[in-house]
């Protein structure tokens, strides 16, 4: 029988306990990863609009409840609809948590469009947190807008201003057609700030804002007897769609085409507005982790924004920044988030839609 030296046995022995304790520290560093490990948010927009607000407010108030109290950073970079950005954080992002992507709807819709240049998978991120957003509909009052009634069978039609007919507009254009709106559309403004202005100097005399927006810069204009909210999107719910929550008292645009018409709204044009619906309302913004990063990182991090969206002062922020509605997490998240990356292309919605959308702004596909 061969015998071991002592010597060689020894050193056999220390090699085990050195690779076991690698092994233990390993483990333990991965456990408090964001002791070690700043994060920095990528935006695929750039600074000021809605999906860079989100992000900022998250990097506000993460450090505090994240174990390890990383500090968050936000990187902006702008550019077709987030579309290039996302594919370049999912090819070449950092795998390990220590960088996140917060994407839009605008990106979402180019994803379920299956527009050129989406080379990228949702089905390769992990969501963190969803965030819903509501959108209202107005008008200047001196365009003879008083009622929902008078957007019908007018004698000149309203002028709108808009950025893009596949993306945050989208289903503003729907609601004109659906409700025949007679509405001469002028779309390339860079962002919802400059469509407003021209809503504000009388260039355009209908328009729409987000929940954030619509409070701080819509709502001064309609106490001075300037503007009129007239319909919100709605929220998708069980098949149909209801009042958002932070406006309880507008209808929707279902509501009012009801009003309008005297019956509910259907054929393929509220179909279509109802499969774009959830991924503008209920899923307009979204914090991803990498699939990649480990299970125990990935558990801190979500366990850390849940314990913030519970906190006081970060939810009085969110109310001023973002409106009302809560986030999604857990369940509620992965059910939106499902929507999303099963959402087919070639179903007889988007079909529909991208035959819509060339027909009327020629949008290539």
């Amino acid at each position: 029988m061969r015998r071991i030296s002592t010597a060689l046995l020894t050193a056999v022995v220390a090699s085990v306990v050195l690779a076991g304790c690698a092994g233990a520290g390993g483990a333990q560093d991965d456990e408090n990863f964001y002791a070690d490990h700043d994060i920095e948010i990528f935006v695929p927009f750039g600074p000021g609009g809605g999906t860079d607000v989100t992000a900022r407010l998250m990097a506000q108030f993460m450090p505090q409840f994240i174990e390890g109290s990383p500090a968050v950073q936000v990187y902006n970079e702008d550019g077709a609809a987030g579309v290039p950005g996302t594919a370049k954080f999912i090819k070449t992002g950092a795998k390990d948590g220590s960088e996140l992507l917060m994407s839009s709807n605008a990106t979402h819709l180019a994803y379920a469009f299956g527009e050129r240049g989406v080379t990228f998978d949702f089905s390769s991120l992990e969501p963190v947190a969803g965030f819903g957003v509501g959108a209202v509909a107005y008008a200047r009052t001196d365009a003879g807008i008083n009622s929902v009634q008078d957007l019908i069978d007018r004698d000149r039609p309203l002028q709108y201003a808009g950025q893009s007919a596949s993306g945050g507009d989208l289903n503003m254009l729907l609601a004109f057609d659906l409700l025949d709106i007679d509405v001469n559309v002028v779309l390339g403004y860079e962002g919802r700030g400059p469509a407003r202005l021209a809503f504000e100097s009388g260039e355009a005399d209908i328009n729409y804002d987000n929940t954030s927006a619509y409070f701080s810069s819509v709502k001064p204009m309609v106490e001075a007897g300037d503007a009129i909210p007239l319909f919100t999107y709605g929220q998708y719910r069980d098949g149909g769609v209801v009042r958002e929550e932070a406006f309880p008292d507008l209808p929707t645009v279902a509501e009012v085409y009801e009003e309008l018409y005297g019956e509910e709204p259907s054929g393929p044009i509220w179909d279509a507005y109802l499969a774009v619906l959830p991924l503008r309302a209920d899923l307009n913004k979204v914090l991803w982790i990498p699939s990649e990063v480990s299970e125990a990182t990935k558990r801190a991090l979500i366990d850390g924004v849940v314990a913030m969206f519970a906190d006081k002062e970060f939810v009085a922020a969110k109310q001023e920044a973002l409106g009302d509605e809560m986030p999604l997490t857990g369940a509620d998240l992965e059910a939106a988030v499902d929507v999303l990356k099963n959402t087919d292309p070639d179903s007889d919605e988007f079909v529909w839609l991208r035959n819509w959308l060339t027909e009327n702004y020629q949008v290539q596909f």
